[in-house]
């Protein structure tokens, strides 16, 4: 199960609001195929971990171990529980339920009633950790947001209206890659002014986040990097 996390972490920044997902199929005491959630919109990682194997393949005596809850209902993909089904898939173990209200509990009922051998909860706390922003969503209805600053070992953020280089080229690329998993990051136009951040994925790989400028006083101008055009921006003022 901790591989299909590992597997699952591959997604980020891939599959926006859906929640990433990684699976393996085991048979005879080895990894027969493996695969996560690689793109909004394209197929679930069961669906790619199955596809690898041929259709004449018997797989009665195979266990797909899965980070979460295989789907039971059509999106803009058909159901994994049915895949699973229908390929003859023997066992199932799950990480932990799809807390989304379209699911939640309905694939694990629909592969146990065509004869699917299921088990849930393995590692269910590292597997909630997983996907913990989703579920944050889906129970409050509110985004999970990172709160993000670099201080000086004495406890200064740097001077006033003076742009003051604290963080390291390291935590750079945290930042960046924070930035590639995000939907949206935001500034006050005090940091515009100052610093003249572009506040784009540049150092590590995946899409820009939105931009969103607080800027109650209309204080910043069009000059500033926020606004040329490499990624949305939206101005609350």
């Amino acid at each position: 199960m901790r591989r299909c996390f590992d597997l699952a972490r591959l997604g980020r920044a891939k599959v926006q609001t859906n929640p990433v997902v990684g699976s393996l199929l085991i048979g005879e005491g080895k990894v027969l195929s493996e695969g996560y959630h690689e793109a909004f919109g394209g197929p679930h990682a069961e669906v790619n971990t199955l596809a690898k194997i041929p259709l004449s393949d018997d797989l009665a005596d195979t266990t797909l171990y899965v980070s979460l809850e295989p789907c039971s209902h059509h999106g803009k993909t058909p159901p994994c529980s049915e895949l699973v089904v229908k390929r003859g898939v023997g066992e199932v173990i799950v990480s932990i339920q799809d807390p989304s209200s379209k699911v939640n509990g309905k694939g694990v009922q629909h592969m146990r009633s065509h004869g699917v051998k299921v088990s849930t909860g393995c590692a269910g706390g590292l597997g909630y950790n997983v996907i913990h922003q989703f579920c944050r969503r889906l129970r409050t209805g509110r985004p999970y947001v990172i709160l993000k600053w670099a201080e000086s070992a004495d406890g200064f953020l740097g001077a006033a209206g003076v742009p003051t280089r604290i963080s390291h080229p390291i935590t750079d690329r945290l930042v960046h890659k924070w930035r590639a998993e995000c939907d949206a990051i935001l500034v006050g136009s005090g940091t515009a002014l100052t610093d003249n951040p572009s506040l784009t994925t540049r150092l590590f790989h995946g899409s820009h986040p939105l931009r969103v400028l607080v800027d109650r006083r209309a204080r910043a101008n069009q000059n500033l990097n926020l606004f040329d055009g490499t990624a949305p921006t939206i101005r609350n003022s």
